[in-house]
This record gives structure tokens, sequence and C-alpha cells, in this order.
């Protein structure tokens, strides 16, 4: 199931300022500081555990009052794209059950959102608004859906919270 939660923080503008502090960076850079090859769009962060914690527990508290769910959080990383090309993709593969897709910031609208996918099929869009978190099974088909009207998009900066419920 997908569950969408409109003003997840209570203040926005004093999690966008800690954010900023966190460092991201491209795959090319990921690959020469941390000798290992990935293969994202955009640029992304180490763990946010690694470079503030109290941020980290906060998002991992607001998720669990949020969804009313305890979780064991694997990963939680700032994220800041605008794809070129549709991804439809799973995260199960990092063992995890559950994700948390928090909007931070970008353009407003449908086409700087998120797509779930049945098969080949967009079966349900959820648009982008700033300080808006969507819970989803890792196994679901998603992909952000910039390349499909890039001209109604902009880059946009997320928080991406991989993590299993705890029963």
């Amino acid at each position: 199931m997908i569950t969408v939660k409109d003003n997840f923080f209570s203040d926005i503008n004093q999690i966008k300022t800690k954010l900023q502090n966190i460092p991201i960076y491209d795959s090319k850079q990921w690959s020469q500081i941390k000798n290992q090859r990935v293969n994202w769009q955009g640029y992304r962060s180490e763990d946010i555990l690694m470079s503030d914690i109290e941020l980290f527990n906060y998002i991992k508290d607001n998720i669990e009052t949020t969804f009313h769910k305890k979780f064991k959080i694997k990963s939680m990383v700032l994220h800041e794209r605008k794809d070129k090309r549709l991804n439809p993709h799973t995260d199960d593969n990092i063992t995890t059950d559950t994700n948390c897709l928090i909007y931070i910031t970008g353009k407003e609208g449908i086409f700087n959102g998120t797509g779930f996918f049945n098969k080949d099929h967009l079966s349900v869009n959820v648009g982008f608004i700033e300080n808006r978190a969507i819970l989803f099974p890792s196994n679901h088909l998603h992909s952000s859906i910039q390349a499909l009207n890039p001209d109604k998009c902009t880059s946009r900066v997320t928080v991406n919270c991989f993590m299993n419920e705890v029963q």
C-alpha cells in the first residue's frame, strides 16, 4: 500500500538548513572516494546517520509517529536529481521491506513526482509537493517521472529511507 502524508515536518525550513550541511556526490565522485562502483542518477549523500545523528533520529521518529509503525532503518540518504530517463525499479535488493521518500525541495507538480507501476504500466502518480512523505513497499516498482516532461520539472531534493518494519 502507498501512503502519502503532506506537511511531514513541522518546520521544513529548519530541516532544509540542516540538510544543506550534508555533502552529496555524483556516481563518479562516489566511485573515487569510496572505491565502490555505483550507477545512480543525480547526487547522493552518505548515510545521514554518519553526518548528523540528531537529524537521523528526528527523521526516524517522525516517520514512526506519522505512520504509526516502528522501523529499523538500513539507510537514510539525501538525494538530488533531475532524471533524463525513466528508471522503474524496486529497492528490495538491499534487504528492506519499506521505503519512505520525503520531498524536500523542487518544483511542485505531477512531473516532478514519483510514479508507481504495475508491470510496465504507470498505475499511481504522486506529485511533488515540498514536505510530502510517501511510504511504500520496497518491492513496488517505482520511478521518478521527471523524464516524461522535463520542461515541467526541476531538480528535486529528497530524503530516501530504506528500512524494515519492526513487528
